[in-house]
């Protein structure tokens, strides 16, 4: 006797919608985070809203932002999705995503959001799709998104025909749909992918940790069990009758075994504000207001991780590889869930230990579990090569062995390029995970032009050759952007006297009176050899002059 798989049969997909759903039924019955509008705690949960006015029909989720303002997502549910305008699902799913985006009464794209949901593993095309999203939600307006799409680099090919494609089916839908509505429609839709219903079924392994988590059960494992088998009943009922669901509204068994979470939420938002910490010391620009966008890196490295678990950002002092790193993040947080910290933060013995220190609240078991619904996670660790010169390192180890097991997660690190080699060998090599490497190397003349159009100071030594190969770095392009170019002053010929130059207006700063000048430059040499002796990063400046070391702070 020959039976059809359930793939073939089209059950496999409804199985999926199945998992999905009891997915959501999960979050809301812990109070959780939904993804892509994750700054709520879910408090509702529709399934097959065409009755209520959607087309987007699958399942609608609605989160409280606890200010008495809520967000929705409104997601369409698929086993498989290619993109393409010669693909019937596809121009559905779009007319429908683009019809409740013009639906005013449903639909604020300020805050409501449109979710396509796919199953992880059988997609490979959508690692394009989801570039072409990112590169909408990183754009600042139609016009920067446009110019994004048609540099050679920042996205792939297919990317750009996916674009064209998604295009042509809206505008069968609307003829003439302007630049600024098509970049503002892109931008409010997000890819999730879920390993639901498959052999590796990380995603329900977390979620049940969350439930666990949650749950007053001494037996806290059996309790996410019974939790989770009785959700997927109610969720298969509840799509076949268009069910609306609030906490009170589940089984009163479930409300009565799991707790909800809200309190380690703020917890995670408390996690994200440490991150923000370690972003606002990176610095992205040139003497503070001329943006240094090198478009084509971010693209490199969003592309990098559609590939692989982790990609080292990496290139000499002063290349700018933190500030791409920092970029590429920043564009990715609009769909991902981004944290970001300092490389020695993780010279501990454990991650619950790294945590605790930047006063998070959560341990690194309870971190996984809340952010078990998210569809993409990233984590940046800023200079990895400074935890080299420590001993302790088995936070690290944690961090990059629990993420580089569940395909969810991507790590950025940024490393310099002469400890490339001892990072892989110390750190990557053993993980067996698909990893890549962006090297960052020098500014383009075009990059020089455009600080040189803000600040006209910067011509004269920009045409003198050995100077403009050393303004090829941004950290000295935007410390030549801050010394002293009067028309009086003569230009340097050499690298040594734009050294000697840079030494007397940046370090020294030999316009200030009081002897400051003086102090300036001794405390400087003074923090170099304490932290020579030390071997560390970072020394205690107490002993050392503060109102010098303010002032090199601010140079």
């Amino acid at each position: 006797m020959t039976v059809s798989s359930p793939a073939a049969t089209g059950q496999d997909g409804a199985f999926f919608e199945q998992h999905v759903n009891a997915m959501w039924l999960s979050l809301l019955t812990v109070n959780g985070i939904p993804p892509v509008i994750s700054d709520c705690l879910l408090s509702e949960v529709h399934f097959q809203v065409a009755l209520k006015g959607w087309a987007t029909d699958d399942v609608l989720i609605i989160g409280d932002c606890g200010t008495g303002r809520t967000r929705k997502l409104a997601c369409q549910v698929k086993r498989t999705f290619a993109v393409s305008e010669a693909d019937e699902d596809c121009v559905k799913t779009f007319e429908m995503f683009w019809c409740d985006f013009r639906n005013k009464t449903l639909f604020d794209s300020a805050r409501d959001r449109l979710a396509l949901v796919v199953r992880r593993g059988t997609n490979t095309l959508l690692g394009d799709f989801s570039s072409l999203l990112m590169c909408a939600h990183a754009s600042m307006d139609s016009a920067d998104f446009l110019q994004r799409i048609a540099a050679k680099g920042v996205i792939s090919n297919k990317a750009r025909n996916y674009h064209d494609d998604i295009r042509k089916i809206v505008e069968k839908v609307e003829p003439g749909v302007g630049n600024d509505d098509f970049w503002t429609f892109l931008r409010t839709v997000h890819l999730l992918s879920f390993d639901l219903n498959t052999p590796t079924n990380q995603t329900e392994a977390w979620i049940k940790s969350l439930l666990a988590m949650a749950s007053s059960d001494p037996n806290k494992s059996a309790s996410a069990n019974l939790t989770w088998t009785t959700l997927l009943k109610v969720a298969s009922l509840g799509m076949g009758a268009a069910a609306s669901f609030t906490r009170e509204r589940l089984p009163p068994e479930v409300v009565a075994r799991h707790s909800s979470i809200g309190s380690q939420a703020e917890l995670l938002r408390k996690m994200l504000d440490h991150s923000k910490i370690v972003l606002n010391d990176i610095s992205t620009t040139v003497g503070g207001r001329c943006e240094l966008g090198r478009p084509e890196l971010i693209g490199e490295v969003i592309r990098s991780m559609e590939g692989a678990s982790i990609v080292v950002v990496s290139g000499s002092a002063g290349s700018g590889k933190s500030g791409v790193a920092k970029l590429a993040l920043q564009a990715l947080s609009s769909s991902s869930v981004c944290f970001a910290f300092r490389a020695e933060e993780f010279a501990k013995a454990h991650l619950d230990e790294v945590l605790a220190d930047a006063q998070i609240g959560l341990t690194s078991f309870e971190w996984l579990s809340l952010l078990s619904s998210q569809g993409t996670k990233v984590v940046l660790i800023e200079s990895i090569e400074r935890i080299l010169e420590t001993t302790t390192r088995g936070a690290l180890r944690d961090l990059l062995n629990l993420t580089s097991g569940d395909p969810s997660w991507r790590v950025i690190l940024t490393c310099r390029d002469h400890s490339l080699a001892t990072v892989f060998s110390s750190f990557l090599e053993h993980l067996g995970v698909l990893n890549a490497t962006v090297l960052v190397g020098e500014l383009s003349d075009a990059e020089i032009d455009l600080a040189v159009c803000k600040f006209p100071q910067l011509g004269p030594p920009a045409k003198v050759i050995p100077l403009r190969k050393m303004l090829r770095l941004p950290y000295i392009l935007d410390k030549a952007s801050r010394m002293q170019w009067s028309p009086g002053v003569t230009v340097p010929a050499t690298e040594r006297d734009f050294r000697i130059k840079f030494w007397a207006d940046v370090v020294r700063g030999n316009d200030f009176s009081s002897g400051l000048p003086g102090r300036r430059e001794s405390t400087l040499v003074k923090v170099a050899l304490e932290r020579a002796k030390a071997r560390k990063p970072y020394i205690s400046t107490d002993a050392l002059d503060a109102e010098a070391l303010h002032h090199l702070a601010q140079a």
